[in-house]
């Protein structure tokens, strides 16, 4: 199969875009990572309330969705902070 230099164009940025898509997405990640991680420890609402608005920016991202990546399932993880946080005797 013969390239021509559109194709090639074309490609170049296709891969550029999906490479975007795929930083952004990872970015996200991190973020609703950190809010999650904040609301574990200081149970402030604000913060599931931002991971839960970035989980639905994932979701209504239509370059993400058409990539096949999907919104992370948000795990709050108070027990393990609080447990952490005390000894006993």
């Amino acid at each position: 199969m013969i390239k021509t230099a559109g194709s090639k164009t074309s490609n170049n940025v296709n891969l550029q875009s999906l490479m975007q898509i795929q930083n952004s997405y990872h970015q996200v990640l991190g973020q609703i990572d950190t809010e999650v991680n904040q609301f574990s420890t200081t149970l402030n609402p604000n913060h599931l309330y931002q991971a839960i608005f970035l989980q639905g920016e994932i979701n209504d991202n239509k370059d993400l969705t058409q990539v096949g990546y999907k919104a992370p399932n948000i795990e709050v993880h108070t027990v393990e902070a609080f447990k952490k946080s005390f000894t006993f005797p």
